[in-house]
């Protein structure tokens, strides 16, 4: 029999290998909360969920997870921040939950780690060139 050379395999007893994995996964011990349409919440959970985080449906899930400390950090991931009510803003500020634009989980996985829960201007380069538009000169004085 002949063994392979690979150090993220352990032997047993009765020679079957176990493969362990090393890599450390972006959304590891993150509960996070989405808050969006049906087809945005669908694909970012699906992108969370693969990359180690656990996805909840309510508010109370989350605080649950993060009391019974199966989740180290908790977020609430908007599609649009004009869409949120008041009364989760509120319950998020009571319990220290962050809510976070979705071009944070992007930026996450853009630089291959967790950001830290700050907001911030998109500093990323566009992977396409944005065309301007029309000059003011072009444009016609009538409206």
């Amino acid at each position: 029999m002949i063994f392979p050379n690979r150090h993220d395999m352990k032997w047993t007893r009765i020679g079957t290998s176990i493969h362990h994995r090393i890599q450390i996964h972006i959304f590891d011990s993150v509960g996070i909360l989405l808050h969006g349409k049906v087809s945005f919440c669908t694909k970012l959970a699906c992108i969370i969920k693969h990359g180690g985080g656990q996805v909840f449906k309510t508010l109370q899930w989350l605080v649950r997870s993060s009391d019974e400390e199966r989740t180290l950090v908790g977020a609430i991931v908007v599609e649009q921040k004009a869409t949120i009510s008041r009364h989760l803003k509120q319950c998020a500020k009571e319990r220290n939950i962050p809510i976070m634009p979705s071009s944070w989980i992007i930026k996450s996985l853009y630089s291959g780690k967790l950001l830290h829960f700050t907001e911030e201007k998109n500093t990323l380069p566009l992977p396409f060139k944005v065309s301007e538009g029309p000059n003011s000169s072009d444009m016609s004085d009538e409206i």
